[in-house]
Parts: structure tokens; sequence; C-alpha cells
């Protein structure tokens, strides 16, 4: 290949015999790169394009900051811009490890679209970097929680509401043992019907006191009514009608007058699902009913 020159030829004075000292000072005053060279400019100082037509092509070493900063000539804009490497041009392999710092990245400089799938391991996350206003909505899927990395302490007070919570998602299993206290329970949460059946069966439907004397109810649970009848009979009208009427009534009384009494079921007129009445004598024998100071009963069954 031939020799190729960086400098354009202005004052050609090859043919002179002799050249004076201020015909070579000429030539390298005047002496300027061909269009396709060019030099670096080291100054603070923009370049003076006007008087300078060749600055144009030229790489300006911004030293007015540390570090300089290298810019090019923009013709459209008439101004000096900061040269910087395209889309792609340095690939991983160019950079060193560790060369990319915090420090170096603008802000919101790396978006999801540029990170590969998994590059973000837990190991590269430091304590307390991922809050909450960084996770968007639903981001975080069942998928995405390893066993358990949820932990209660990991857990915000108040953070898990009913409606959190899909249906059938905690078990018995899920439920540690005296985890769920009666404070935990709201008001009428727990129906019976909730409850095992063997649950079920131990519990007491209804219970009551009343006078005697009056029918009037003194104290009671899950009973709409007592109606004295006549003297020593009363009919008890429960709230919530039993399965059948093969349930118990336990039945406790307290007279003043005597000494001897008896108290009982009316088997004469048997007790249905909603209803049962209970009879009560003045004597051991169970003949003459009367009226008793006080009456409790309690009722078992299905």
């Amino acid at each position: 290949m031939a020799a190729e020159n960086d400098l354009s030829v202005i004052n050609d004075i090859t043919a002179l015999s002799s050249v004076t000292a201020a015909q070579i000072q000429q030539i390298t005053s005047t002496a300027q790169p061909i269009s396709t060279r060019g030099f670096v400019i080291k100054q603070s100082t923009t370049p003076d394009v006007a008087n300078n037509a060749r600055f144009t092509r030229y790489l300006w070493l911004d030293s007015s900051v540390d570090p300089p900063i290298l810019k090019r000539y923009k013709t459209s804009t008439t101004s000096w811009v900061e040269v910087v490497p395209s889309d792609g041009s340095i690939v991983t392999a160019q950079l060193a490890d560790l060369s990319v710092t915090t420090a170096k990245l603008a802000n919101s400089a790396v978006t999801t679209a540029k990170l590969a799938s998994s590059s973000v391991a837990t190991a590269n996350l430091i304590d307390g970097a991922v809050t909450e206003a960084k996770i968007g909505t639903n981001a975080v899927t069942t998928s995405k929680v390893i066993d358990s990395g949820i932990t209660t302490a990991k857990i915000a007070d108040d953070a898990i509401t009913s409606a959190k919570i899909a249906a059938g998602a905690v078990g018995t299993i899920e439920i540690a043992n005296s985890a769920v206290g009666a404070d935990q329970v709201a008001n009428s949460s727990l129906p019976v019907t909730k409850l095992d059946s063997n649950a079920n069966k131990q519990l007491c439907k209804a219970w009551g006191k009343f006078d005697g004397t009056t029918g009037v109810l003194l104290a009671s649970f899950g009973v709409t009514s007592v109606t004295r009848n006549s003297a020593g009979t009363y009919t008890v009208a429960l709230t919530t009608a039993m399965a059948d009427a093969n349930y118990v009534v336990s039945l406790v009384g307290y007279r003043n007058a005597d000494t001897t009494f008896a108290l009982k079921i009316d088997t004469n007129t048997p007790p249905t699902t909603t209803s049962f009445r209970i009879m009560t004598y003045n004597d051991d024998g169970g003949t003459v009913p009367d009226d008793f100071s006080y009456i409790g009963f309690a009722v078992f069954g299905n």
C-alpha cells in the first residue's frame, strides 16, 4: 500500500529551489488534516469552531471536568456532544468484574427489559432493598414463594384479612394447638354445624331457669318462652328446633313448703322438636300438681 499523509498541502513549495524561514512558518501554521483525518483537542474551554472550521472534524477532550469527557461536534445542532457507545457495542465480555457500580448507573437505567430471566438472585439483593413500593401489584404469586418462605415475623399485624384467604386454604393441620383462643373468634362466627359430630352432641342445646309461680324466665339460652298452663304445668318453647324428639331434658327444682316433691317431663303430651312440657308435684308420688318456687332445665341431643 502507498504511504498516506495526514496533512493537506496548502502552499506547494516543491518547485522552489530554496525556501525561507517565513515560508516554512507559513506552511506549518496553515497545515490542517485532510478531510478523512482529524485530531484531539484537549482543553477546558469550548473549541473555537467559528474561526477554525477544521475543528468540526476533531474530537474534544473536555478537561473542565474530572475525569475529562470526550466530545464530538454535531453539525445538525452546532454543538459539542458527549461521545457515547452505541446500543449493543459494549458486551459483557468487555466489562471487568465489578466494573459497573451503583454510582455509575443513572436513575432508572436498569429496567426489567434489561434483566435476563433469573439474573437477580437472592444473593444479589441487600437486606431491605426490595420494599413494598418496588413490588408491582400481584407480582408475588404463590409459585414465587418458597416453602416456609413467609414466616410470622415477616407478616405485619392485620396484614392477612379474610378477603386474602382462599376458601379452604386454612385447614385443621395448618392451625397449631391452642393457636385460636376464644378472644380470636368473632361472635357467631363458629356455628354448631362447623363442629365435629361428636362435639356437637356434647353441647347443651338450650337451658333455662324460671319462676314456677308465674312462668317468667329468669335466665336462659336457646329458649323462646315458658308458659304456665296451670298449677305445676309448664310448656317450654325452644328457639331452634331439635333434629328429632329423642332429646334429653335434665330437670332441677326448688320448693319452699314441702320436703317431698317431684318433677318430670309430661309423657301425656310427648315432646316435639320445638317444645316440651314440665310437670311438678307437691308429693313424691306425683299425684298432686303444684307450683315450685324455681325450676331449671337443660336440653341435650341432636
